[in-house]
């Protein structure tokens, strides 16, 4: 190949320091005239402050340089990585089997763990269905079938709290306080308590064996009944309290005086009240019964049977849901490592030029710090000249020589000396290029087999992932 020379990025550095030529001469002036004794050793002292001044501006420019260097190195090692094949391939692998939502080791003693715990359980639920001749799975066990359940009972809370609300005031002589009150308490006992016996006392009943069992359990189920009765009979008691006291403009019942007006048997006074009072009544009724049906509806009704369900299907979804999670993870980084891959040709080839576009700035800054070095030096010996001559002129005894007088050392002309730990990265343009060639051409051919490494690794992976998936025999009944 033949040279070149290719200019790289162009550093600043800082302007030179200038040379006073009239102040030269004037000191070569008097000192021919005086006849002063100059030497090599013994320079005036007008040229010892050049020397002075040169020598400090080059130790900044050194300093200059060396910052460049650095600013350089730092670049070429952050773009080594780019086409750095080990490192593209430990990159490629964090991005699939070494990510950080990958750990099939752990997943995989975890699941273990939980598979016996499922079989345990799955155990139990098969003894429990045997010994209770139950033929079918549960009805309503399921939690996330039963959210219907759960929205009407949200909604009988909501719409009948706001409802008795909305009547108890609107008989215009209560507290807002007290309606709150009364309403919050009426429809606690009246959705929940009804709730939760159609949920836990409706089952007992169509299913217990034993005759006495079941008398008492019916017999508790039409207490709560009169009770719930008896509570929203009284409800309609209250409005039409509120509406009679209603009749004196300033008249505002507090919560306590509603509550005198509670009936253990209220039926006899339902007679002498308003439609609107009977109406609280019977929608709270109705609600009730609402709520009866609802918790019935909440869980399967044999005792026991949706609870003994619910502890295996719990731990079923729970390995489904991990199993799950791995297979989403792994899609979701195969398709991140697709996307990364198929840019890496581009990615390490921009390195390599960038890295060669450094190599080259690098070059520069030494070619132009050298070329600083002799400019000083050229100057320097410039305004030598000028002092001697200036002096031999005003001098005619004896003339004036001054030899072997050199502002630097030959060492400090080796670039590799002077920059020792950038040396690696001088290069001419000729060797840059040759290395930029080489490097291209070895990238291409390492990439390739390093892809074809890493797609074999995550094929092996993704092998192991479906027999992982396929492992663990969750079916409740075969």
């Amino acid at each position: 190949m033949a040279a070149v020379n290719i200019p790289g990025e162009k550093k600043d550095f800082d302007p030179f320091p200038k040379v006073d030529n009239k102040d030269i001469e004037k000191h070569g002036k008097v000192d021919g005239n005086m006849g002063s004794h100059i030497t090599s050793e013994n320079l005036p002292s007008c040229v010892y402050n050049i020397a002075k001044t040169f020598r400090e501006y080059q130790r900044k420019q050194k300093d200059l340089a060396q910052k460049y260097f650095s600013e350089c190195q730092m670049k070429i090692s952050n773009y080594m990585h780019d086409f750095d094949t080990k490192v593209i391939k430990n990159n490629l692998l964090n991005k699939t089997k070494n990510a950080e939502n990958i750990n099939l080791d752990h997943l995989e003693n975890d699941l273990d763990n939980q598979y016996q715990n499922f079989e345990s359980e799955k155990s139990n639920f098969l003894n429990f269905k045997k010994l209770h001749s139950r033929a079918l799975l549960p009805n309503n066990a399921d939690p996330d079938q039963t959210w219907i359940q759960k929205l009407i009972l949200i909604g009988l809370v909501v719409v009948e709290f706001f409802l008795n609300l909305w009547l108890l005031q609107s008989g215009g002589a209560t507290e807002f306080k007290a309606a709150v009150s009364i309403s919050a308490a009426q429809t606690a006992f009246n959705i929940i308590s009804c709730f939760l016996l159609g949920k836990y006392l409706l089952g007992q009943i169509q299913f217990k064996e034993s005759i006495a069992n079941k008398v008492g359990l019916i017999f508790i189920f039409i207490f709560h009944i009169y009770i719930v009765a008896v509570v929203n009979a009284n409800m309609g008691l209250y409005r039409q309290a509120i509406v009679d006291a209603a009749e004196d403009p300033d008249a505002i019942i507090e919560g306590a005086k509603i509550l005198n007006n509670t009936k253990l048997f209220p039926w006899n006074d339902l007679g002498n009240i308003e439609i609107t009072s009977l109406l609280v009544m019977f929608v709270g009724i109705i609600f009730a019964f609402i709520a009866y049906l609802d918790g019935y509806k909440a869980d399967d009704p044999y005792p026991g049977y949706g609870d003994v369900y619910r502890r295996v299907l719990k731990v079923k979804k729970s390995i489904q849901a991990k199993i799950k999670k791995i297979n989403d993870d792994w899609t979701k980084n195969i398709l991140d490592y697709n996307s990364s891959q198929s840019k890496l040709s581009e990615v390490g080839i921009k390195g390599i030029n960038n890295w060669s576009h450094e190599i080259n700035t690098i070059e520069q800054i030494r070619d132009d710090y050298l070329e600083i070095m002799k400019q000083l030096e050229n100057e320097f010996q410039q305004a030598i000249s000028l002092y001697v001559a200036t002096y031999n002129r005003f001098h005619k005894d004896q003339k004036l020589s001054i030899k072997n007088v050199s502002l630097f050392t030959k060492e400090q002309y080796n670039m590799d000396k002077e920059f020792s730990d950038t040396r690696v990265f001088f290069m001419t343009d000729t060797q840059r290029l040759r290395q930029e060639e080489i490097q291209k051409n070895k990238f291409v051919k390492e990439l390739s087999i390093v892809i074809k490494d890493v797609e074999k690794i995550n094929t092996t992976f993704s092998e192991r992932i479906k027999k992982l998936s396929n492992k663990y025999d969750t079916r409740i009944v075969s």
